[in-house]
């Protein structure tokens, strides 16, 4: 008889799972602590730039490592419905504290500043129709 390698890979698999001791609190509560961790230093970062730039730049570092715990995630194969902390929570964790930083960001400020730098010309004002 043929054997079906998909099948057998599966069931390993699955038998693997079973045979896994259950991770411990503390490598969950590790996991948390690194993903404040990652985020307070994208704060300490952001906070080097001038008062405009700094919700914005925060918001930005923490997108780029939600993206990053999103490689780790797919690398490891982590399951999406886990009991446990995985690099998807941690992904998700990140990509909300960067959400909730972005409804602080004054586009208008960090427009003018560009401005007054330089960086880009001032916007046209809008043509006002009169009918």
């Amino acid at each position: 008889m043929k054997d079906n390698w998909f099948e057998t890979h599966r069931h390993n698999r699955h038998r693997n799972e079973r045979s896994e001791a259950p991770q411990q609190p503390s490598q969950d509560s590790q996991r948390l602590l690194t993903t404040l961790g990652v985020a307070a230093v994208g704060l300490f970062l952001a906070s080097g730039l001038e008062p405009p730039f700094v919700a914005a730049m925060f918001r930005e570092f923490l997108i780029f490592a939600s993206l990053g715990f999103v490689a780790v995630a797919v690398f490891r194969r982590d399951a999406g419905n886990a009991a446990r902390v995985t690099a998807w929570d941690q992904a998700a964790i990140l990509l909300l504290i960067g959400l909730v930083a972005s409804l602080f960001v004054d586009p208008a400020a960090v427009q003018q500043a560009l401005v007054d730098r330089g960086l880009i010309e001032t916007p046209a004002a809008a043509p006002v129709s009169g009918n």
